[in-house]
């Protein structure tokens, strides 16, 4: 359960012509332009959608939120990650909008990519003089699913909440999350509604690796990947069994690879809410 992407989601070198203005569907002749601006793109709206039903499921669930997204305090980070976080500026600012996590308030967060790497990369990049501030960040940084499964350790959450109605799931997990977490709070969560049956496909990365599979150069192996275990599992399970993946790129990889909608976790738990 230790793979790594076939390159590191933030370690893309070269000029990027598959996503500088024509997303992935150039690739395959059908050119879709995004939308001038990243924060209009449908991809990004998609994001925010489940961020947004992340805030109503715990809301319902009776967790107080304090959102930090989309503030102005914030500073301009690619999708790469926060390694691409460079100056000592822009680590300063970002540190600041972290601070409310260093006592009993965790740092919750639904992409395991973006979530992962306060405690993998951060710890390291944010400088001596942050360094233990950023420690202490990272050991307060949970996954959505690590968050939830704390809560019902704690006896806050109950598979009372959540409706008897059976249902059989099919997980593909995030390789970062397989190498730097476990995806066992994943499973356990979803299996919270009584009547639900997960399965974890046994696979690696889903070929897409962040902007891997975006790449002109790479597409055709980003596919393989897919073919290789994942895809096969999806298009093999039933109908009416519903596909989830927290990674956004994997989602869309799915997608294109099968024709089947994968959900996020948190879209999932939130239908599932009684």
């Amino acid at each position: 359960m230790g793979e790594k992407a076939p390159e590191e989601a933030g370690a893309v070198n070269g000029r990027n012509d598959s996503i500088g203005g024509n997303g992935r569907k150039d690739i395959t002749g059908r050119k879709v332009p995004y939308a001038s601006s990243p924060m209009n793109s449908p991809t990004t709206m998609r994001v925010i959608s489940a961020s947004r039903l992340y805030c109503c499921c715990l809301n319902k669930l009776g967790v107080t939120m304090w959102s930090s997204t989309a503030t102005s305090e914030w500073p301009d980070i690619p999708i790469q990650g926060i390694a691409a976080v460079g100056t000592e500026d822009s680590c300063k600012k970002y540190h600041h909008a972290q601070r409310s996590c260093l006592g009993w308030r965790p740092l919750v967060g639904i992409e395991p990519s973006a979530l992962l790497t306060f405690r993998d990369e951060y710890p390291e990049i944010a400088g001596s003089a942050l360094a233990g501030e950023a420690r202490a960040i990272a050991r307060n940084a949970l996954l959505f699913e690590e968050f939830i499964c704390r809560e019902i350790d704690r006896g806050n959450i109950s598979p009372q909440q959540f409706t008897d109605h059976p249902m059989k799931v099919l997980l593909h997990g995030h390789c970062q999350q397989k190498a730097i977490a476990s995806t066992a709070p994943t499973v356990r969560m979803l299996s919270l509604p009584v009547n639900y049956m997960v399965e974890e496909i046994n696979d690696g990365c889903c070929g897409m690796a962040g902007a891997f599979g975006y790449e002109k150069e790479h597409y055709d192996l980003s596919m393989k990947i897919g073919e290789m275990v994942l895809f096969p599992a999806v298009r093999n399970a039933d109908e009416d069994t519903v596909i989830t993946a927290p990674g956004t790129s994997c989602r869309h990889h799915i997608a294109d690879g099968t024709g089947r909608k994968a959900l996020h976790p948190v879209e999932v738990m939130y239908d599932a809410l009684s």
